[in-house]
């Protein structure tokens, strides 16, 4: 199981669905029911290349089904921190991520506390509308349920 937790939600209610590794590590997932109806919101806690992988798989599912592309929620956006190159031979992180989600045809993505104005500036320079949860916001709801929030 990879060690992301994520949801593929329908109108409000969770779609079931299974992830595992083939023996030679390979991903794969299955869907255990028909998410037919409204468009779906996939929410990804991706930490490691294994998380990544299992969202590609729940878009090409969908995609299966002949469902409409999903909405893509991040909590914590990766490769974030690196939104620029600072010396030759650098990648700048959050671009080569973003292009990955954009290959997907995800066409909208929320995400929370992103680091820079980078973030958002590079998913919405690839196409994708953005919503974008400042750290007051997000900090401000969990104040008034008494709940502290720390970020990876």
């Amino acid at each position: 199981m990879a060690r992301m937790s994520r949801s593929i939600l329908r109108a409000g209610k969770t779609v079931p669905f299974k992830t595992w590794p083939f023996p030679d590590g390979a991903r794969c997932l299955r869907l255990e029911s028909h998410p037919s109806g409204t468009q779906a919101t996939i929410l990804a806690r991706i930490q490691a290349s294994d998380d990544l992988m299992d969202l590609i798989l729940a878009v090409d599912a969908l995609r299966e089904w002949n469902e409409p592309v999903p909405r893509l929620v991040l909590p914590c956006v990766p490769n974030q921190r690196q939104d620029r190159a600072c010396v030759n031979g650098e990648p700048v992180g959050i671009l080569a991520f973003a292009r990955q989600i954009a290959a997907l045809g995800i066409k909208h993505v929320t995400m929370f506390d992103p680091h820079s104005e980078v973030t958002p500036a590079v998913f919405k320079a690839l196409g994708m509308s953005v919503t974008a949860h400042s750290q007051a916001a997000v900090v401000g709801r969990f104040d008034a349920l008494n709940v502290r929030l720390t970020k990876p």
